[in-house]
């Protein structure tokens, strides 16, 4: 347990990962028996059951190490993992009341660590103000949304503009704050970089600029263009900061190459929908599938390979990284699919689903036994 406590990623990354299984498997009954699509239960899950929990497993057992305080306590470590678990008995059931409120419970939980018990006092950098932003951008967001969902009358740009930040934004926001530091510190080139150096007035840099990219939602309609424009300008910035966007990384382990591709399937699918707006669902899902959950995939590889002690099994596992990029490839083409070749609907959605299963068994199958491994085996063990 103490382990867990330490290491919260341990918990929360298999959880998430259940999370979106579920997700995916969720559309099988509809295909064989018709009904509603759960489109909505889809995005719950993959969105902010998966995407949240490998997001504040990875926050919350990098912080403590990063900014030099105590790690969460056991207590904060369950009540997370609890939460998260509950998310899929929730949609099953159909209470979407329960779902919101769980969830709220899981950001209060998590945005107090964050911003009082974890938060450096008197060490801060531009990436700890960046982290703290955000942080109360997704808490605010998810409470309106919270509200709007459970029958709270709201204006409809305000609906729309909740709904944007939850499913898409925020994560996007965490992505966009972390993106330096992570690559600079996977790729061995130091534990920060300019975008997250920076005293005094500089360090609070972030705020504003976080909540552009948040107040960048609020361009709808025949402004849409334009939000779409400055959250790629910012996410680009972001990125090339992190990793030259505009230079294959050839000298990287293919874990970071993963990455790369992940960074710029996100900025393609966020833009196309200036250029494309008919067909937003197909470059929405070129943001969730290969972007979102690729990375999410290769990170979650390096932190549970680099804890393990086994950090070279990822830097040399061409063979795993490159298939588990082409089952998602697979997947999204088959996804995106639909909307040119809409007779054969269901079998592209379900081939989806199916690839997608399969790159994350893939996963399991090479990383899944590190989840739990605290260094690596000797000889003579």
């Amino acid at each position: 347990m103490d382990l867990i406590r330490k290491d919260p990623y341990r918990l929360l990354f298999p959880i998430a990962l259940f999370n979106l299984i579920v997700g995916l498997v969720i559309w099988f009954p509809y295909f064989y028996n018709g009904g509603a699509a759960p489109i909505i239960e889809h995005m719950q899950l993959l969105m902010r059951g998966t995407m949240y929990g490998f997001i504040i497993g990875f926050l919350l057992t990098m912080l403590p190490r990063v900014w030099g305080t105590d790690f969460v306590s056991k207590k904060t470590v369950l009540s997370l993992g609890i939460g998260f678990s509950l998310l899929p008995l929730c949609i099953a059931l159909k209470q979407a009341a329960a779902f919101e409120a769980i969830l709220l419970a899981i950001l209060c939980i998590f945005s107090f660590q964050v911003l009082v018990v974890l938060f450096p006092r008197g060490r801060t950098t531009r990436m700890t103000f960046a982290i703290a932003s955000v942080t109360v951008v997704c808490l605010l967001a998810n409470i309106g949304y919270g509200l709007m969902h459970v029958g709270v009358i709201m204006p409809s740009w305000l609906g729309s503009w909740l709904m944007a930040l939850t499913m898409k934004g925020t994560v996007l926001l965490f992505i966009f704050a972390l993106a330096p530091f992570l690559i600079s510190k996977f790729s061995g080139r130091g534990p920060c970089c300019s975008l997250q150096s920076g005293k005094d007035k500089l360090a609070l840099v972030p705020i504003p600029v976080v909540g552009i990219f948040a107040a960048s939602y609020l361009l709808a309609g025949d402004w849409t263009a334009y939000g779409i424009a400055i959250r790629t300008v910012l996410l680009l910035i972001s990125f090339s900061e992190a990793l030259s966007m505009w230079k294959w990384p050839a000298k990287d382990a293919w874990f970071i190459k993963g990455i790369w591709l992940s960074f710029w399937c996100i900025v393609i699918g966020q833009a196309l929908p200036a250029i494309l707006p008919a067909h937003v669902i197909v470059w929405n899902h070129i943001v969730y599938i290969p972007g979102f959950l690729q990375l999410c995939l290769m990170v979650g590889a390096r932190v549970v390979c680099g804890h393990a002690q086994q950090l070279e099994r990822i830097e040399k596992d061409r063979f795993g990284i490159l298939t588990i990029l082409i089952l998602l490839l697979i997947s999204v083409l088959s996804r995106v699919a639909v909307d040119w070749a809409p007779a054969t609907r269901d079998l592209h959605l379900v081939l989806a689903a199916v690839f997608a299963l399969a790159a994350l068994a893939l996963w399991f199958y090479r990383y899944g036994g590190l989840l739990f491994a605290d260094k690596k085996p000797t000889l003579a063990s």
